[in-house]
């Protein structure tokens, strides 16, 4: 049986569903053109969409799938077959294809976050009328038009971070925490009855650092001493909300449900942004940053912990990211830099690293890579059990508890933003 033959166990959608708005999307979804070809994602599609309508999330596993969706039988074990993690890359792949083609004028999403398989459905009234986010990265000349074309970008990414956090509550009121009992490197800093905080990047920030050309310190984002910019008194708005810390990458909040789905201890964490914390955060218990340091300038703080240092220029029309190899090892690079199509297609790097905190009672994992592909590979290493066996066996321990604190580099190819080939480039033992 091919894995695009349909199972016997297929059924049309139940008719119970009938005028449930996420049912039929799905449905419209699943009849597109897109999956004419793709009997078997249709079920998979179908299979998680019921699963969560009807208040079972809990059922919604790689075992689960694996079984009833690809019948693999009950002594189906995820660790030898990945045919469930291959087909949910495919459905998320043709998914977006949808809603990018067939599907560009309807108002509500659907998306399968990555490191899960359960379906989140968001109002999305915004999202038709959004440009490329890759243009945003462009830097602005003086004169006015070009600034007017600025701003509307910024706009664009705004009503992205809104519809993020609109997708995240709707998630957090719906959705159960399915437990596991294979651990991954995020579940190394998830302690029962000790709240873990988990950190989301300033987004905003990371933009007007990018229009001023000026990235900020660690001691300017504690005093909000924000960098300024000759504008219009109507975009003055725009520009007081990209520095209110209400804005954040839609990536990074994927990530953060990751690991609030890693395990009955991912209950027990706390979501924060880079805008509520103080230099004391970084001196006490367990944290989890999903930010580049553009976005929570914090991270600046570990600076002497890390060997590979994230550097940004803009002198280029485009941004230019790297990480800066501070003491380059036999066959290793003085810095790595991503490819200059990202985020469409190219090589994209970036960093997860576990250092203990600034005063040595806890542990904080850094987490983040350049643009969209390298911010997803970043996730999908931390919140992976099989990926976190590699590092198992990279730093020669016998168990994923026995790891030292560690930084590694990783590397990922990028197809239309879609994070392939993850593999560990340079890696480090942080003493």
């Amino acid at each position: 049986m091919t894995d695009d033959t349909v199972p016997s166990n297929s059924s049309t959608p139940p008719e119970k569903y009938a005028g449930d708005p996420r049912w039929e999307l799905v449905d419209r979804v699943a009849s597109s053109t897109v999956f004419r070809k793709s009997p078997r994602l249709r079920q998979f599609l179908f299979f998680v969409t019921e699963r969560s309508i009807a208040g079972h999330s809990d059922e919604i596993s790689e075992y689960e799938i694996g079984w009833k969706v690809f019948e693999r039988g009950p002594n189906y074990n995820p660790m030898d077959d990945s045919i469930v993690r291959s087909a949910a890359r495919q459905l998320r792949s043709k998914v977006k294809e949808y809603f990018e083609t067939e599907g560009v004028s309807e108002k509500l999403i659907l998306d399968i976050p990555k490191g899960g398989y359960i379906p989140v459905f968001a109002e999305r009234e915004h999202l038709a009328a959004s440009l490329n986010l890759s243009e945003s990265a462009q830097l602005v000349d003086e004169h006015l038009a070009v600034v007017l074309r600025r701003w509307k970008i910024l706009t664009a990414v705004l009503s992205i971070g809104i519809v993020a956090l609109v997708g995240f509550e709707l998630w957090k009121n719906s959705v159960a925490f399915p437990t596991t009992r294979r651990q991954s490197i995020v579940s190394t800093l998830l302690i029962k009855d000790h709240p873990t905080r988990v950190i989301l990047g300033d987004s905003g920030i990371a933009y007007v650092s990018q229009a001023t050309k000026h990235p900020l310190s660690v001691a300017e984002y504690a005093n909000h001493a924000y960098p300024t910019l000759a504008i219009e008194p109507s975009f003055q708005q725009i520009w007081d909300r990209l520095t209110d810390g209400t804005t954040t990458y839609l990536p990074e909040v994927n990530i953060a449900l990751a690991v609030m789905r890693s395990g009955e201890e991912g209950r027990n964490t706390v979501l924060l942004d880079s805008r509520q914390l103080s230099a004391d955060d970084f001196r006490s218990g367990n944290m989890i940053v999903i930010s580049s340091p553009s976005a929570c300038p914090w991270i600046h703080l570990l600076d002497d912990k890390l060997n590979f240092r994230y550097t940004r220029t803009f002198n280029t029309p485009e941004s230019e990211f790297s990480f800066v190899n501070l003491h380059p090892m036999a066959g290793e690079e003085e810095s790595y830099s991503a490819g200059s199509s990202i985020p469409q297609f190219g090589k994209s790097y970036a960093i997860l690293a576990r250092v203990p905190n600034l005063s040595n009672n806890g542990k904080i994992l850094i987490i983040y890579g350049f643009k969209t592909s390298g911010i997803q590979a970043a996730g999908e290493y931390a919140t992976d059990p099989r990926l976190a066996a590699e590092l198992v066996r990279i730093f020669g321990v016998k168990g994923i508890r026995e790891l030292p604190d560690f930084e590694v580099l990783l590397s990922t190819d990028s197809m239309a933003s879609t994070p392939l080939n993850i593999h560990v480039v340079a890696h480090r033992i942080i003493k």
